[in-house]
């Protein structure tokens, strides 16, 4: 999604779509050795289409997801899901959460699959729903008729009162309406991961992953577990171990290996297909954002001191460490996005200063490593 000029951050809520075309030029990083020297103004595409929400709330942060066809968008609008035709502009509208939607996204593989989460319910979902076919406002006037007959001379309620409570029948008749619409089989129990560039499918669109919760164990303290949700035969894989909140998931290009990131101070790699726990690498701090290199036989991953760390996935031995984000550099400390590019050459990371970013380019021998050139780029 782009910024017009002339748009405020308030529009920005109310109003969805824009084309984008020249958003980002790429430049060559053998060449630029410092960002500031090389600026670049990033070209911004006009406004293709608006659709507006039914109900703007300024304060609001809204959800949303385009599936991998390009012709739906979902928008998560307090308990329903708005999705938009984009060829046609037709609306359709997806009920059966009871609270607001929190998390919403398309399989990446799968262009009428979504799947969406709120308040530890997980929805998967490849229609708009049953119809209703209850009349909410029948059912709440003969709510008021059966409160009005229970209490008698006991207590009489003013017009105001009997509207009070109409209203709150409808709301709840509404929840559970709502709620029925949706099949069991639709239904899961846990929470939508979508911190840090988390992915809700894997590469390949067959499985789910989701967070269940955690779970006591006997010497009193909890494991945090991760669930992957097999989308053809319906059968779940846990990955248990974490002993704090999981704050980031991915998978490998090919889908063999899970890796995650926890509070705990550690990155874990699992076996996709089993489950089996592969690698446990730690930390001294808490860990927040990974990505495997676009072989997969790499993984890097970042820490709460601002520490940068390459693993060999095969033989779980560190093969790279950079400083990027720590005291030693300048930084902050934390460090919470990072892409690893298409031609593996380099790490892209975000920091905790505003506006930080840093290519850290990469030197392979028998193993990956960091070079001792960067580029740190301070957007204008």
């Amino acid at each position: 999604m782009t910024r017009r000029s002339g748009i405020s951050s308030d529009d920005v809520r109310k109003w969805w779509r824009y084309a984008v075309e020249t958003d980002f030029h790429a430049f060559d990083l053998d060449t630029t050795t410092n960002a500031t020297q090389d600026k670049r103004t990033l070209e911004y595409a006009t406004a293709d289409r608006f659709i507006p929400f039914h109900h703007p709330i300024p304060e609001r942060r809204y959800t949303g997801a385009v599936n991998a066809s390009r012709n739906l968008l979902a928008i998560a609008d307090n308990c329903d899901i708005n999705v938009y035709n984009l060829d046609t502009g037709e609306r359709r509208v997806l009920s059966g959460h009871t609270s607001d939607v929190s998390a919403v996204g398309f399989s990446p593989t799968d262009p009428d699959l979504l799947v969406s989460g709120s308040e530890g319910v997980v929805g998967v979902s490849e229609g708009s729903g049953k119809e209703s076919s209850v009349d909410i406002d029948a059912v709440a006037t003969a709510g008021i008729r059966a409160v009005t007959e229970g209490l008698g001379t006991a207590l009489t309620l003013t017009g105001d009162q009997e509207d009070e409570i109409r209203t709150a029948l409808r709301k709840l008749i509404g929840r559970f309406d709502a709620y029925h619409k949706v099949p069991p089989s639709s239904r899961l129990n846990g929470r939508l991961n979508t911190s840090f560039q988390s992915p809700l499918f894997n590469n390949s669109g067959n499985h789910l992953i989701y967070l269940p919760g955690s779970r006591p164990m006997a010497n009193g303290d909890d494991t945090w577990d991760i669930s992957l949700f097999s989308l053809q035969d319906g059968t779940p894989t846990i990955l248990p171990g974490h002993r704090d909140a999981i704050m980031w998931i991915g998978f490998s290009p090919d889908d063999s290996l899970v890796a995650s990131a926890g509070w705990d101070g550690t990155f874990r790699v699992y076996r996709a297909t089993t489950g089996e726990a592969l690698w446990k690498w730690e930390t001294d701090k808490q860990t927040w954002t990974g990505v495997f290199s676009p072989d997969g036989l790499y993984f890097a991953g970042t820490d709460g001191a601002g520490i940068i760390r390459v693993w060999d996935s095969k033989t779980g031995l560190e093969t790279g460490k950079d400083d990027f984000g720590g005291a030693g550099s300048g930084g902050s400390g934390w460090c919470r996005m990072m892409d690893w590019s298409p031609c593996g050459r380099y790490l892209a990371v975000g920091a905790d200063d505003y506006g930080r970013i840093g290519m850290l380019p990469l030197q392979t021998a028998s193993s990956i490593g960091f070079s001792s050139a960067r580029m740190l780029m301070v957007p204008k």
